[in-house]
Formats: C-alpha cells, sequence, structure tokens
C-alpha cells in the first residue's frame, strides 16, 4: 500500500512481494515482502507471542535477537531472523474505531511496535500475542504511527481491511502469499457448492 510512488514502482514491489525476499511470519499466514529500501514501511498484524513476550521483558528502546514468526504452519515457512528495535509496548487493548468493528474492542494480549535493524530503510512492525486480523487502522494508530507519512502499509487481512484503510492508499494491492489459506477462493475444488456460487 503506498501514498505516493507511481505506477511503476508500486508494480515493481508487487512482484517482491510475490517472489519474497524477507520473510515476515505470522502463525498462521506466510508474508513475504521486500521492505529493505523503503522508508517508512509498515507490517502488522504478525502474531509471535514469544517475541511480544522478548520486547516486553527488553523494555522500551531496547534491541534484541529474535527469530520472528515460522513456528507454526508447514515445515518450508522459516522464521525471519534479525535484531528488533522495540519502539513501543502495549497491552493489546485496541479499541475499533473503522466501520467492520467500530466501537468494539480486540484483546489480543501484550503486543510491541519492533523496528527491523541493520537495514537500508525504516521497516516497522506490530507483533501481537494472539491472532488477529488487521482490519483496523487502530492496531497502527494505537502506537501513534502516522500511516499518512509510511509509503508502504502491508496488513495481514482476507479483505476486511479495505473499509478502513483504502481511504488512506493511493493503490490496495491484493497478495495472495504462500502458507496454509492463502485466501485464494477461484481456486478451491467446490464439492456442494450451487452453480451460481461455484461460477463466482
Amino acid at each position: 500500500r503506498s501514498q505516493s510512488t507511481g505506477e511503476e514502482k508500486m508494480s515493481t514491489i508487487a512482484k517482491h512481494i510475490h517472489e519474497g525476499a524477507l520473510a515476515f511470519l505470522s502463525a498462521e499466514y506466510r508474508i513475504l515482502a521486500v521492505f529493505v529500501v523503503v522508508a517508512g514501511a509498515l507490517l502488522g498484524v504478525v502474531c509471535d507471542p514469544q517475541v511480544a513476550s522478548m520486547a516486553h521483558k527488553a523494555g522500551s528502546g531496547a534491541t534484541f535477537l529474535a527469530e520472528l514468526g515460522g513456528k507454526e504452519g508447514p515445515a518450508e515457512v522459516l522464521p525471519f531472523k534479525a535484531r528488533f528495535r522495540v519502539l513501543g509496548l502495549s497491552e493489546g487493548n485496541i479499541h475499533y474505531e473503522g466501520e467492520m468493528y467500530g466501537g468494539g474492542v480486540a484483546c489480543i494480549g501484550a503486543t510491541c511496535l519492533l523496528q527491523v535493524c541493520d537495514t537500508d530503510g525504516d521497516v516497522r512492525v506490530v507483533v501481537s500475542s494472539s491472532r488477529t486480523q488487521c482490519l483496523d487502522r487502530a492496531f497502527f494508530t494505537h502506537f501513534s504511527l502516522d500511516l499518512a507519512a509510511a509509503q508502504i502499509i502491508c496488513v495481514k487481512s482476507t479483505v476486511h481491511f479495505r473499509a478502513d484503510f483504502d481511504s488512506v492508499a493511493r493503490n490496495t494491492l491484493p497478495v495472495a502469499a504462500p502458507g496454509l489459506f492463502p485466501c485464494r477462493l477461484d481456486e478451491i475444488p467446490y464439492q456442494n457448492a450451487g452453480r451460481r456460487w461455484a461460477k463466482g
């Protein structure tokens, strides 16, 4: 997702997302993206209670080495090993403000905002202790992040994010990343769907 990049750059980024270079891995989904040369990239929400706990123990401002994601799922899904800087800590009680669940509260346990160290760009990742879809801007804004300043916002969600994020994006690029559930409904061999639904 981008505010200021052109069509050509967005196409290149989309290609890299499909190919992958850095792997940010949640317990359910494998998300591949190239962010290392991008200033202002946000990713959320990656579920990794072990890394979230490490961040809370280290404290705000600390740096630590960790393997993010890749702890469940297919054997070929490997964690992303890097040094991270703790930019923010939260108990994970996120007050939804968007159309999907506005007024509700997501309780996702110990949560943190991490910055990937030793890269040429500014890559920030929201890590939770419980699985959730990043369908509301509040997952970022509760850490006081300015979404309008980000060049790329990568959310782990199927389609529910669009109601709250489309208005801040110049382009929206749906990506079916490899994993247990890539959410490509057109490729599922339905057995009992009626003719209307089978054709989409």
